[in-house]
């Protein structure tokens, strides 16, 4: 398989919903918001072709038990999408829609590429494999000259998906995995085995383009968990067990050891190699009418993550290292401290709390006395020079208060 970009949402596939209304179970329509927003992508600046759709064109594979009526209708009149679908068709199948001969109409006419089938459809039908069966001679014919082989029944979905591709170039994929198409889906009421329905989403994850890969219908648990399984399994080329493994839901399974493929025939089959033919025939026809396109340019490559920035020393580190660096004249040993420097005169760092001032005050006028307000000046210089709190004066705290005796001691705190 070739190398390509994949994005998986198994939840996704909600291909009813309309602008107006929910429908079928789908209530909003991601698959639709999905190609708007692939449609909407510019190349950024610098790129080549800047400002240009990164995805000039996008085709939709559908492949499930329900024609995705939602997303056929919105872009039934617009050559940006190429709308490619296999499913149940026929009298009281939902949602009705998704005739041969609705092929789009307008800017949008011959891109929409409907591959309706009847109930039934197994492997043999979807992929061309002849069941083998043995024949006995018959003595009494064995003179009678050998009539001509007849040549295998061609496939109805690689076919008609490759000439598509080939013709339209989109620039990404959108594929819709639905689970209904499988044996034992009670609704689907069709006979692909698992092997088949991963088969089909290789064929188109080969074509090496972005790829988008989305869940769609299906009504049984267990069926769609082996589906989902298996496809994660066919694009990330892991081969997978014969039995499940056992788990704490082994139970949804209905046994104690269920096998993980599932029964290739469930119910009769509604199609002859003639209408699958006829339905081949009528799409291809419709596909060589499509304007052909020259392959669409990869999308840009995402421009590498930034170095991240070398890391810078510690500011202390810094601080450190220039001290060392720049000469200081040191102090003399007997040198006085000064007496208005405060705590922080003795060589500790500022600490940026308030400084009680141990000081007598005049009992007459409650204010500090003339050494205490020096002492109380120089520690205000040195908290200011230091950024920190200037201390709280006494004599703010004597003239601020009402209540404070002016002959009582100051209590700290």
């Amino acid at each position: 398989m070739a190398a390509t970009d994949v994005a998986i949402n198994w939840m996704g596939g909600q291909t009813h919903a309309r602008p107006d209304c929910a429908s079928g179970f789908s209530y909003v329509n991601d698959v639709v918001l999905s190609v708007l927003e692939l449609l909407r992508e510019q190349r950024p600046k610098g790129a080549t072709g800047e400002g240009s759709p990164v995805f000039e064109r996008v085709m939709v594979v559908n492949v499930d038990a329900w024609h995705p009526s939602g997303v056929e209708e919105a872009f039934y009149t617009t050559d940006r999408v190429l709308c490619v679908s296999l499913h149940r068709h026929g009298r009281g199948v939902f949602p009705g829609s998704g005739g041969v001969k609705d092929i789009g109409e307008g800017k949008g006419k011959n891109h929409t590429i409907n591959m309706p089938v009847s109930h039934g459809l197994d492997d043999e039908g979807l992929e061309a494999r002849r069941r083998s069966h043995s024949h006995q001679s018959i003595p009494h014919r064995a003179s009678l000259p050998a009539s001509p082989p007849r040549p295998p029944p061609q496939s109805l979905f690689n076919p008609v998906v490759t000439a598509a591709f080939e013709r339209y170039q989109p620039g990404a994929i959108v594929y819709i995995a639905g689970a209904g198409v499988l044996a034992g889906d009670r609704l689907g009421c069709m006979n692909i085995t698992l092997a088949a329905h991963a088969k089909c989403l290789r064929h188109v994850a080969a074509f090496g383009k972005p790829l988008l890969v989305l869940g769609g219908g299906g009504s049984g648990q267990s069926v769609a968990a082996r589906a989902w399984c298996a496809a994660t399994a066919a694009l990330c080329e892991v081969d997978l067990p014969e039995m499940v493994p056992d788990h704490d839901y082994t139970y949804y399974h209905g046994a104690a050891d269920p096998p993980f493929d599932l029964a290739s025939v469930t119910m009769d089959n509604g199609n002859s190699e003639a209408s699958l033919t006829r339905t081949r025939e009528a799409c291809l026809s419709t596909i060589s009418q499509l304007p052909e396109h020259e392959a669409a340019p990869p999308p840009p490559k995402p421009a590498p993550p930034a170095p991240p920035p070398a890391a810078e020393p510690a500011a202390a580190e810094t601080a450190a290292e220039t001290a060392a660096a720049e000469p200081t004249d040191a102090e003399p040993a007997d040198a006085e401290p000064d007496a208005g420097a405060g705590p922080a005169a003795d060589g500790a760092e500022p600490t940026g709390e308030l400084v009680a001032v141990d000081a007598p005050m005049d009992t007459e006028t409650g204010a500090a006395s003339a050494p205490a307000a020096e002492a109380e000046e120089g520690s205000a210089v040195q908290a200011r020079d230091s950024g920190a709190a200037p201390p709280v004066s006494t004599q703010t705290v004597a003239e601020n208060s009402t209540e404070i005796d002016a002959t009582e001691p100051m209590v700290e705190g």
